[in-house]
């Protein structure tokens, strides 16, 4: 598994101010929508894309109404899902499993240069662009 960075400035050292502190910030090269997801299933499947959509559709809705009664959903090979209560915050904490579980143990970073950086930056804002009609 790849996990792409890149140095962030951070204020600095508070014990040193001379000193420039920098951390790593995760960057993804992209983004994958659920419409990919099901277009792929369909097609590996030789499915229906409505009928693919509805099914995924119900898993998620199925999924709150089993979690918002306190209940941690196993899901197989991906994972387990449940809500987690710390500092008076509630998240959904997610723990992979199987494949998913092993990716994180071979974990491969890889540090961003200046231009891939803003080539994913462009692209992100390329592809949320709302189309205007002349």
């Amino acid at each position: 598994m790849i996990l792409n960075y890149i140095l962030m400035h951070k204020s600095k050292d508070r014990k040193n101010p001379n000193i420039r502190c920098y951390y790593a910030t995760s960057k993804s090269l992209g983004d994958v929508t659920l419409a990919n997801i099901v277009t792929e299933i369909s097609n590996h499947l030789c499915m229906k894309r409505t009928t693919v959509n509805s099914i995924i559709k119900t898993c998620f809705e199925l999924m709150a109404v089993e979690m918002s009664e306190g209940k941690t959903v196993h899901f197989g090979n991906l994972g387990n899902f449940r809500f987690s209560d710390m500092n008076d915050k509630t998240s959904l904490l997610f723990i992979p499993e199987g494949d998913f579980g092993k990716m994180l143990e071979t974990v491969n970073y890889v540090k961003l240069n200046r231009a891939q950086h803003l080539e994913n930056i462009c692209e992100s804002i390329f592809k949320s662009a709302i189309p205007i009609e002349k």
